[in-house]
């Protein structure tokens, strides 16, 4: 467990040794009328669920017009479901210069751009504790002096002990990239010589991770269901019970619903994690009119995972099943058994919500109380 709550912050030193990016920072370049190599980089990419060091990890590539963007998520398992951490970096700028040749033959484009911002965000409570102790409060974080677990730290420009010191904005990065197959997989290149910044492009090739071009047929979304989008998390709370971390994933008409339970019952720390709640939902529609605005979707699924110890599901046939494993997943929809009582697929749901400025409220009681933030 130490060695996965210190991967998170291994991996922010990493970025520092590849090109990593994030959300776009809000430039105008995508209006630009594009012409050449750069119009195959647009859109997103997303590579596979694979095990870095300690921990499992997954990333996400944007590029938008000129910016370009990267976010790496970190996880406890290797289907990349239980979130731990995530580091988000963001460039402008980006510019694709001389075609090269690699070493193994393949061919690809130098490019440069400029570093705009980096943030690294625990999202769970012992990742929120070794990222307290291992970044300085004067240098590294000097505006945040405690820390919850989902707040993020903008670690441009600081510098953070053990981890180093991060590029200021505006600092230039070098590399290069290629494209394979019918230019739907990317690669960039890390660098050999450690430094990302020193104005000269990289000579030493070092391909790693593989990004699929996801699909360009999505909706063009607009209006609420277009502000919706998006990863929303809430704080580590209370149900009365035990404590809850939720998180609310929107991409185009679906939305999946996460609820991580912990041992603890504090009403503040999530560490011991029991179990998880998932359901997600397709074909959403909003409606908005002055006084609410409505979500209904339909049903597509319901499961369980179990992380703790799985005696008492297995004792009390949890679900009517005795042969719980700890990390099985099992689909739970339509079951109508005491305890475990879920919606069958197909199942209309409406709810209704409130959204401010990145914040995210269900006014509908039977769903939730909390409120979420955007990621």
């Amino acid at each position: 467990m130490k060695n996965q709550t210190l991967a998170i912050l291994t991996v922010v030193s990493a970025c520092l040794l590849a090109l990593s990016g994030c959300a776009p920072s809000g430039s105008s370049s995508s209006e630009e009328a594009l012409t050449g190599p750069i119009v195959d980089l647009q859109g997103t990419w997303k590579t596979s669920c694979v095990a870095n060091d300690d921990i499992f990890q997954n990333r996400s590539l944007q590029v938008s017009g000129r910016d370009f963007a990267i976010t790496f998520d970190d996880y406890t398992d290797a289907a990349c479901e239980v979130r731990r951490g995530q580091i988000k970096s963001s460039f402008v700028n980006l510019s694709i210069g001389d075609n090269v040749t690699f070493s193994d033959n393949t061919t690809g484009y130098q490019f440069m751009a400029e570093w705009d911002q980096q943030t690294v965000t625990p999202l769970d409570n012992d990742s929120t504790q070794v990222v307290m102790q291992n970044l300085p409060v004067d240098t590294c974080r000097p505006d945040i002096k405690s820390l919850e677990v989902g707040t993020s730290v903008d670690i441009t420009g600081k510098s953070c002990g053990d981890l180093g010191n991060f590029p200021v904005k505006g600092t230039p990065l070098y590399s290069a990239y290629r494209l394979m197959g019918d230019k739907s997989l990317f690669q960039y290149l890390t660098f050999g010589d450690g430094s990302s910044d020193n104005g000269t492009y990289p000579t030493v090739t070092d391909f790693e991770w593989v990004f699929a071009k996801e699909s360009s047929d999505e909706p063009n979304l607009t209006g609420p269901t277009a502000e919706l989008q998006g990863t929303w998390i809430s704080s580590c709370l209370s149900d009365g019970y035990v404590n809850v971390l939720k998180k609310i994933d929107v991409s185009g008409d679906s939305v999946n619903f996460e609820w991580s339970y912990y041992d603890e019952t504090d009403n503040q720390t999530c560490s011991t994690l029991r179990d998880i709640l998932a359901f997600s939902t397709d074909d959403i529609s909003i409606t908005d009119n002055s006084t609410m605005t409505t979500l209904s979707a339909t049903l597509k699924k319901f499961t369980l995972t179990p992380f703790g110890e799985t005696e008492s599901y297995n004792r009390h046939i949890r679900c009517g099943f005795s042969d719980w494993e700890t990390g099985a997943t099992r689909d739970v929809a339509g079951l109508g058994i005491e305890d475990c009582d879920f919606h069958a697929a197909g199942t209309p749901f409406t709810f209704q919500y409130a959204l401010d400025e990145g914040s995210l409220d269900f006014t509908d009681l039977t769903i939730d109380t909390r409120t979420y933030t955007k990621q």
